[in-house]
């Protein structure tokens, strides 16, 4: 009986694993999952999109027949303290899964979090105020230390590849060839695409009448006919009213877990750049 996945990119989420999981998705040796976030390893009463329920034939049915390793993208998998379970459910299926955790500067997957959601019209507060509370999902989705902590408790340190978002959008090749070789694959001979970027812009906010929106979509909307080539993360916060005080304050809530994730990797992250 075949391994039912072989592989998972477990997040973070706004840190670019569609990106991921569409480069992958070329490899003639894998068999992806034909869909993005299929959430098999939560809980419906955790997201609605959790699946663990159905049954593992249900899962199955998602991957495309055929030889070749199988892998999915599912960013609820770290969302600890909103998902819980998911390592355990995890080894129960595959002791030898490997898992794949694409990181980007805590700061700014927290502000582009806190985006996604006021563009999906689930965010109403400003952003100094949403930001502000260190309990946050915005907040605690961005400790990535805490975040591993459960699935280390399953699966050995050899099974885990964490990868800087930063670093794979600044030199693709090289971070693909580690992700290729952490799976055993070799770099394809058909043409492979290194360079996808998923496009993020596109949300049920955009088509609703004005009327229909919120104030800080109307802003996010401003934002971008006034910046047409784009803006950081980073920049729309300080556009929103995030001041520096306020990164301050987050640059400390995530300082403890960013010294533990580093003395994990074995490196500080120098493309992660903050404020003093």
């Amino acid at each position: 009986m075949r391994t039912l996945v072989d592989f998972v990119v477990i997040g973070a989420m706004k840190a670019g694993s569609t990106s991921l999981f569409r480069i992958l998705r070329q490899h003639p040796e894998t068999r992806m999952c034909t869909v993005k976030e299929p959430g098999f390893f939560t809980l419906h009463s955790q997201f609605k999109q959790g699946s663990w329920e159905l049954g593992p034939d249900r899962y199955d049915a998602l991957f495309p027949p055929g030889p070749g390793i199988r892998g999915e993208a599912s960013t609820s998998y770290t969302k600890y303290p909103i998902s819980r379970g998911i390592a355990e459910r995890m080894y129960a299926i595959n002791p030898h899964l490997r898992l794949i955790y694409l990181m980007r500067h805590p700061l700014a997957r927290s502000i582009s979090h806190y985006l996604h959601m006021v563009r999906m019209g689930r965010e109403v507060e400003d952003i100094s105020k949403a930001l502000a509370k260190a309990e946050s999902n915005y907040v605690l989705f961005s400790r990535y230390h805490l975040q591993l902590q459960a699935f280390l408790e399953y699966f050995p340190v050899s099974q885990i590849l964490p990868l800087v978002s930063e670093e794979m959008w600044q030199d693709p090749k090289a971070e693909i060839r580690k992700v290729l070789g952490f799976l055993g694959l070799d770099w394809p001979n058909s043409p492979f695409n290194c360079d996808v970027r998923a496009n993020s812009t596109q949300t049920a906010a955009e088509n609703l009448p004005i009327s229909a929106l919120t104030n800080q979509q109307l802003l996010l909307r401003e934002l971008a006919r006034s910046h047409p080539r784009g803006m950081s993360a980073l920049e729309i916060g300080e556009a929103l009213g995030l001041s520096r005080e306020h990164r301050l304050v987050l640059q400390d809530a995530f300082c403890e877990d960013l010294e533990a994730l580093f003395q994990f990797i074995g490196r500080r992250v120098d493309v992660w750049h903050f404020e003093s």
